[in-house]
């Protein structure tokens, strides 16, 4: 069994993949087969990825959190089953890390409370197929994937693969580097023209809800303007932490820079409930500050920046500004809330004998598609909360939002009493994000979508992780106990 395994991982599958790529690749050129050489090529690169993955399961691990930005608006280039290549890949990488690393991985990194709540909240997902009120199988595998199955499978990856500070470095520095390319994209959708199959995805259904008043909502490469208007949030107020960060001034400008862009790139979506990103992670980073002046300073920002959206009309020639002053002034969302008032009202007397909900995949959009004539496909579930409510009742909601309760409260804990400057500011700008998010999922479905479901759940990770794995030992009892550590 060893011998075999060695010759699969050291230098005889290679060359031994080389010849027979060679021999292949020669006949075909021989016979002028210019569409099977194409495939060749692509069989190559996917021969190769495959054997370096082999010696680093890292590697598609970091391709899921690449991908994953990208999977849902190739859908409007190509079609097909994109989404599930983040399932194959996460699955992939669960394989040969249990081949590679089942002796020498430490799968200490995984007993956290964090990992055993994704696997009982999983199991009470599967159980959900009990649920009288249950579609069935099929649809439940479709809807649970995002709910369920990528947490799972994520993070207790992240606990043994990307549980070093350069690993969440690499991850923030590839976060930040799409999401400019997510910005522009949005910029020349807005200010240029959206390309033929973007024209075609709005013609196909889109136009409805991003073109407003003649006014498009820009969506970049993401699945809505919503999910863009998100992450562009999120990515905004974690540059405005790592601008206060203990920095050089020319990174610190970079960072100022880098808030400002992507907070337009809020504006130009159009979302205005996403204004709960910035806001919320805005409010639990002065807290966190510790610094009075700066809660100060920036409570008086803050009631600043409502006066002047919610009394004045200052900016009102301007859409972008106007747009997101509906979500402050009074009357301009009453159409919206009477709706999910009553649809609120509508679910509480419909849920009120289903503690277990109607069952995975009967709201929203995913009850439209399998169960049309449902009463729960029939009211808009706008809200992350509101879906898991409709779907896995009081019970699966309360389930649900320990594993919140216990990040913000734990994941504050860390924070407070860190020492460490840079490592602070680090992991305050991802924990206050993904607040931000908890927070617009209360009226969007943000949380549990591509790509900000993976930097949340990585960024949840990384926070916890750094009381066991980037503290000193001799700290943790200090930390746990409620004591502030001395970090050298």
């Amino acid at each position: 069994m060893k011998d075999s395994y060695n010759i699969l991982s050291g230098n005889t599958l290679k060359y031994f993949i080389i010849i027979f790529v060679s021999i292949v690749l020669g006949i075909l050129i021989a016979k002028g087969q210019t569409i099977a050489i194409i495939g060749v090529f692509a069989a190559i690169i996917g021969l190769f990825y495959i054997y370096y993955s082999f010696k680093n399961p890292v590697i598609p691990l970091k391709t899921v959190f690449v991908f994953g930005f990208f999977v849902i608006g190739i859908t409007r280039y190509v079609d097909g089953p994109f989404g599930m290549a983040i399932d194959f890949l996460l699955l992939f990488c669960w394989i040969i890390t249990i081949i590679r690393g089942w002796r020498t991985l430490n799968w200490e990194n995984t007993h956290t409370f964090a990992v055993y709540f994704v696997l009982i909240w999983f199991i009470f997902i599967v159980l959900e197929l009990l649920n009288p009120l249950s579609i069935g199988f099929g649809p439940w595998l479709y809807a649970m994937r995002g709910m369920a199955l990528y947490p799972l499978l994520l993070l207790p990856l992240v606990f043994l693969l990307l549980n070093k500070q350069e690993d969440m470095m690499w991850i923030i520095k590839v976060w930040l580097f799409i999401s400019i390319l997510a910005a522009v994209k949005g910029f020349i959708q807005k200010y240029v023209d959206c390309d033929p199959f973007e024209k075609r995805w709005l013609a196909q259904g889109g136009y409805i809800t991003h073109v407003l008043f003649g006014q498009l909502r820009a969506f970049s490469f993401y699945s809505d303007a919503g999910q863009f208007g998100g992450a562009m949030g999120h990515a905004s107020i974690s540059c405005f932490i790592f601008f206060t960060g203990p920095y050089r001034k020319i990174k610190k400008l970079i960072f100022f820079i880098l808030f400002v862009f992507f907070f337009w790139g809020y504006l130009i979506s159009g979302t205005r409930g996403a204004i709960a990103v910035p806001a919320a992670g805005m409010m639990v980073y002065l807290v966190l500050s510790k610094n009075f002046k700066i809660l100060l300073l920036g409570g008086v920002l803050a009631g600043t920046f409502y006066f002047i959206m919610a009394f004045t009309q200052i900016g009102q020639g301007t859409y972008e500004i106007r747009r997101l002053r509906t979500a402050f002034t009074e009357g301009s969302e009453d159409a919206s809330m009477i709706v999910r008032t009553e649809n609120k009202r509508k679910l509480s007397v419909y849920l009120s004998d289903k503690p277990f909900g109607g069952g995975v995949a009967s709201a929203g959009d995913w009850g439209k598609r399998f169960r049309p004539d449902s009463v729960l496909a029939n009211i808009a579930t706008d809200s992350f909360y509101v879906r898991i409510w409709s779907e896995t009742g009081i019970v699966g909601l309360l389930l649900f939002l320990t594993l919140f309760f216990y990040f913000i409260i734990r994941g504050g804990w860390i924070i407070w009493f860190m020492k460490d400057p840079k490592l602070r500011n680090k992991l305050m700008a991802l924990y206050c994000g993904v607040l931000g998010i908890m927070a617009a999922s209360y009226g969007n479905s943000v949380f549990s979508q591509f790509p900000s479901n993976l930097i949340c759940y990585t960024s949840m990770c990384f926070v916890l992780m750094s009381e066991r794995q980037w503290i000193k030992k001799s700290q943790i009892t200090n930390l746990s106990s409620g004591i502030s550590p001395k970090i050298q």
